[in-house]
C-alpha cells in the first residue's frame, strides 16, 4: 500500500467520525505530498456514498448524514483552489446543472460541479430541489450546451423524464444534450426517458461531457 492510498483511506476514516478539522489538515497534507486532488475527492464520494447508503438501511440517523455533509464541503473548498490550478484555459461548453424538484440531495451534485469546472466547462448551478420550469427558463436565459439532471431519490428521478419532455415541447431539445445521474439512475433508465447520457460518477460526468461536446461539434 502506498502513502497517497495510506492518506486518502485516513481521510475517508475522519469523514466517517465527522472530524472537520482533521479532515481538512489531511488533505492540505496529501496536496502537498502531491497527491492528485481529483484521487481525494474520489475517496470522499465513496465515503459519502457509503454513509448514504447505511442512512438509507436505516443503520445511521440524519444527524450523520448531515454531519458528514458537512464534512465535506470544508474538504470540498480546501480542495477547490488546487482543482481550479488545473483547469482548462479555454472553456469546452456551457454546463446547466441542478438536482431536480422534491430531492433536497446536492453533495454529489456539487462533486460533479468540481469536476466539470476543472475540465474547462462554464458551469451554471441552478441548485437543489429546481422544478422542470426553473430548467427551463435557465436554459432558454443561459443557452446551455449540455444540461445535467441530478436525482437521489426513486420518487423524484420522473422529474428527468419530464425535463426532457418540457425541453422537447419547448423546442429546445435539438440544441442540447441532456446528462443524467444519481443513485436511482442507470443507463437504461436513460434510453428508456431519451437523456443523451448517463453518468455514475463525477469524473465519470466530466469524461462524458466533454465527449458529447466533441459529438456536438461533429452535429455542427
Amino acid at each position: 500500500m502506498n502513502q497517497e492510498t495510506t492518506i486518502v483511506e485516513e481521510i475517508r476514516k475522519k469523514l466517517r467520525e465527522y472530524e472537520t478539522d482533521t479532515v481538512c489538515s489531511l488533505v492540505s497534507e496529501a496536496l502537498r505530498k502531491q497527491t492528485d486532488p481529483s484521487e481525494i475527492i474520489e475517496g470522499l464520494a465513496n465515503e459519502m456514498k457509503e454513509i448514504g447508503d447505511r442512512f438509507n438501511k436505516g443503520t445511521l440517523f440524519l444527524f450523520d448524514l448531515v454531519a458528514a455533509a458537512d464534512v465535506m464541503k470544508s474538504a470540498m473548498k480546501a480542495l477547490l483552489p488546487f482543482m481550479e490550478n488545473e483547469r482548462a484555459p479555454q472553456s469546452l461548453g456551457r454546463f446547466l446543472i441542478g438536482t431536480v424538484e422534491g430531492d433536497i440531495h446536492d453533495i454529489g451534485k456539487n462533486i460533479v460541479v468540481s469536476f466539470l469546472t476543472v475540465s474547462g466547462f462554464e458551469v451554471i448551478d441552478i441548485g437543489r430541489d429546481q422544478a422542470v420550469e426553473e430548467f427551463i427558463q435557465k436554459a432558454k436565459e443561459f443557452k446551455p450546451d449540455i444540461i445535467g439532471a441530478s436525482a437521489m431519490l426513486i420518487t423524484t428521478r420522473i422529474q428527468q423524464k419530464k425535463l426532457i419532455e418540457a425541453l422537447t415541447k419547448e423546442g429546445l431539445r435539438n440544441r442540447m444534450k441532456v446528462m443524467i445521474g444519481g443513485a436511482p439512475t442507470s443507463r437504461e433508465w436513460a434510453e428508456k426517458i431519451g437523456a443523451d447520457a448517463y453518468a455514475r460518477n463525477a469524473a465519470k460526468a466530466a469524461q462524458i461531457a466533454t465527449k458529447l461536446m466533441a459529438t456536438k461539434e461533429d452535429e455542427r
